[in-house]
């Protein structure tokens, strides 16, 4: 795929964190507030052109309110990106899968020291808790690659082909995404529903974030900017 000569594919995943403190002074005239967002449209600009990064959306909030929100750069599509382009939450989702468990600690349906094959047969006889899978400290390892979406694996598949390819766990700290994998099985064999179904249940309609969901083939939450790492689309 072109990209344009003022888009530069990733070398590098970065996060940018924007800390608010108490020296940059959002309350006041009019005049200054919008002086502060036209210095945020050109700080985030130079930031995005000069790291090389396709496409970024960022959003503000103070006090519960949306401060400020803008798009840069461009979609897949060559399209300007605003702030409600889609783009893959990727890793984020583990935050969703997090508040899932937690609800349903709450409803008593889920303790944090069981073990997960109480929930999943395919984990009996190992010595994995919930809790050592919400912190990575399981000693799972992601030795699995996903697959394109059209040739997903089923939940079980999945789950067997992973316990079947670790050896010895020591259980100390390792991101996995593995990790959340299962806790997410955990979340549907509990709620009965499947992963998508609960969370858009129980997490997203209740907050009513309108242009958020899961992407499906051929659905409309398609994300409109392709990640990229390294030069290559990911």
């Amino acid at each position: 795929m072109q990209r344009s000569a003022l888009i530069k594919p990733l070398k590098s995943i970065l996060i940018f964190y924007i800390i608010v403190t108490s020296n940059l002074v959002f309350a006041g005239t009019l005049d200054n507030a919008i002086d502060t967002k036209e210095k945020l449209d050109l700080s985030l600009e130079n930031i995005r052109a000069e790291n090389g990064v396709p496409a970024m959306a960022v959003g503000i909030i103070e006090n519960g309110e949306i401060y400020y929100q803008n798009g840069f750069g461009l979609t897949s599509a060559e399209q300007a990106v605003t702030s409600k382009t889609k783009f893959r939450v990727a890793s984020l989702t583990k935050l969703f899968t997090a508040q899932a468990v937690m609800q349903l600690v709450e409803d008593e349906k889920i303790n944090l020291n069981d073990k997960i094959g109480k929930y999943l047969p395919e984990f009996d006889g190992e010595d994995l808790t919930i809790i050592e899978l919400m912190t990575h400290h399981s000693g799972l390892k992601d030795k699995l690659k996903p697959k394109n979406q059209s040739k997903q694996r089923s939940i079980s598949q999945y789950l067997q082909q992973s316990i079947a390819e670790q050896r010895s766990l020591t259980k100390s700290f390792e991101y996995a995404d593995l990790n959340f994998n299962v806790l997410g099985a955990v979340v549907s064999k509990v709620s009965g529903k499947p992963y998508s179904s609960y969370i858009n249940d129980h997490i997203i309609r209740p907050i009513q974030l309108t242009n958020t969901g899961f992407m499906q083939l051929g659905d409309s939450f398609s994300p409109e900017v392709e990640p990229y790492i390294n030069d290559v689309i990911n």
